[in-house]
């Protein structure tokens, strides 16, 4: 398995982000931001959780994985309503 650091990762992450905010940002903000904010707001306590250290490996595995997981589809869901939303929009 290839050992790719967490630094790139995030990096390459923030880049894509920034790519599409910066070419979807007027049809962002026309969108309803309560899934947008919920995806944030749980990903949030996953980095806090990731950041206690938990000692129970097992706990701190779910109680980490699963706001990752919820916040990951919030977040899709969003950007997939503001790009569908663009698209609708660019062939009207």
């Amino acid at each position: 398995m290839i050992d790719v650091p967490k630094l790139l990762t995030i990096s390459v992450f923030a880049v894509v982000l920034s790519l599409y905010l910066l070419n979807c940002w007027r049809w962002i903000r026309k969108t309803n931001y309560l899934s947008l904010t919920i995806g944030l707001l749980l990903l949030a306590i996953a980095i806090y959780i990731d950041s206690v250290h938990l000692k129970n490996s097992v706990v701190a595995s779910i109680a980490e994985g699963v706001p990752k997981l919820l916040s990951g589809f919030n977040l899709a869901l969003y950007f997939w309503q503001v790009s569908l939303d663009k698209i609708v929009n660019r062939n009207n």
